[in-house]
């Protein structure tokens, strides 16, 4: 898990494909996730429960330590997201348990990520 410390985020963007959920497109899960991170920020349980929805039946193996995420808006309380992180920004970060990669596969919004695993990144 991936817990954010109280800073801004408004350009953070969960950046992941997950196209086996039936009858859902990449679009559509792409608005699930952000939905979970811009619509209940200041509902951490609600975001989480929401994420949780989308994530039904994958294996979440990567967790993270506390990450400081900085941006030029809105501050969150602390969140935690059941989602693997493999790079933020273009810059890589310690995973911290096992390196097997998950069931999903990544896409990237720009070309200096490239990964086995979802991550998030921030978009220009």
């Amino acid at each position: 898990m991936l817990r954010l410390k109280p800073s801004n985020v408004s350009l953070l963007r969960l950046v992941c494909r997950k196209p086996s959920i039936a009858g859902v497109t990449e679009q559509q899960y792409q608005q699930m996730l952000d939905l979970a991170v811009f619509q209940q920020p200041s509902e951490p349980k609600a975001a989480r429960a929401m994420m949780e929805k989308v994530n039904t039946g994958v294996n979440i193996i990567h967790t993270l330590e506390d990450v400081e995420i900085p941006a030029d808006t809105k501050p969150l309380q602390h969140l935690t997201f059941p989602i693997s992180v493999e790079a933020y920004e273009g810059h890589a970060v310690e995973n911290i348990e096992n390196e097997q990669p998950t069931k999903w596969d990544p896409f990237t919004l720009d070309s200096r990520h490239h990964s086995t695993k979802p991550f998030f990144a921030c978009p220009k």
